[in-house]
């Protein structure tokens, strides 16, 4: 199998931006006091859990090791929700900041699938699911603003 740099830059991107909305949840689920809320995060994580292992598999295929998300942008996602909850934990808030972080996601992900187009079938399915899934996350969360 071919592996083109493109292939393992947009792996690493969804790696990254599952992450990112992993960390996302965990800075947010300790102020979720409504249950359905809580178990709705608790499955968006899941489902992020679930595309990065296959992003990380897809990449150990090609025998490249996955990168990570940096420290401070771990620490950033933990001070800001911090922040925003401080003030304010409720329900809506917490649901404004995942839509807002799921938003940012999809705009990063549409603009790594158009660069690096020419990627593997299989991969580009990957993208579009990351994408997808954030759609869904979205709608999910609308009804808890």
């Amino acid at each position: 199998m071919m592996t083109t740099a493109g292939e393992v830059q947009l792996l690493n991107n969804i790696r990254k931006t599952t992450e990112m909305g992993q960390y996302g949840i965990n800075a947010v689920l300790d102020y979720a006091a409504d249950p359905e809320l809580y178990t709705a995060l608790k499955q968006q994580y899941r489902e992020y859990d679930k595309i990065c292992d296959a992003a990380d598999r897809l990449l150990q295929a090609r025998g490249v090791a996955g990168t990570h998300v940096g420290m401070m942008a771990k620490i950033s996602s933990e001070i800001t929700a911090a922040m925003n909850l401080m003030m304010s934990p409720t329900v809506s808030k917490i649901a404004e900041m995942m839509v807002k972080g799921n938003t940012t996601g999809i705009t990063k992900n549409l603009k790594n699938l158009h660069q690096y187009n020419g990627v593997s079938e299989e991969i580009k399915t990957l993208a579009e699911k990351l994408i997808s899934t954030e759609q869904g996350n979205i709608e999910q969360m609308k009804k808890f603003l």
